[in-house]
């Protein structure tokens, strides 16, 4: 069963971890079992006041891999990937590009599960991702579909790749002198 969450993230691009109120977005995600999540958010302190895309891959208390479209003209489109940190989720912020990504700052995003009213904000969440995806441009469409296509297997990489990391850091190599 999918479970209904709202998320707060904050970003700096001074490449630190000092964050403050007008570089955040809030919304809410919507999360299947298999980890995949799409949701929408909003940025209460920016001139743009529309909704913006997230999705991607979520694995409670462990990563997170969010990809965030706002129309082009807006915003570049952005990646967050943070692993859980027992309060929040921290990681990168990259800029994404035909190009590939670059690294513009950090990012720490709360999430909490939703358990009351859920039936009203599932149908008002799905009726704004609806809109959203309906007026993507091609680009944003063909991406979103490129990886809707393989969210399956793009969300047991996030998590085999995070439990690696786990394992490896949790059984480091001795050096021998």
């Amino acid at each position: 069963m999918a479970k209904l969450m709202n998320i707060k993230g904050y970003w700096n691009t001074s490449d630190n971890w000092d964050f403050d109120e007008k570089d955040m977005d809030e919304g809410q995600i919507l999360v299947q079992e298999d980890g995949w999540f799409e949701g929408i958010v909003r940025n209460p302190n920016s001139t743009y006041k529309e909704d913006r895309f997230v999705f991607g891959a979520f694995h409670e208390g462990k990563v997170i891999f969010l990809n965030k479209f706002t129309p082009i003209e807006e915003s570049t489109p952005l990646i967050f990937n943070g692993e859980f940190t027992g309060e929040d989720y921290r990681g990168e912020l990259d800029y994404l590009s035909l190009a590939g990504n670059y690294r513009c700052g950090n990012m720490q995003m709360t999430a909490r599960e939703i358990e009351h009213n859920l039936e009203h904000q599932n149908q008002e969440l799905m009726v704004r991702l609806e809109d959203f995806k309906n007026k993507m441009n091609k680009v944003f469409n063909d991406m979103y579909q490129n990886m809707l296509a393989v969210r399956t297997e793009f969300s047991k990489e996030v998590l085999e790749m995070y439990n690696e990391k786990q394992r490896i850091e949790s059984n480091p190599k001795r050096v021998r002198g």
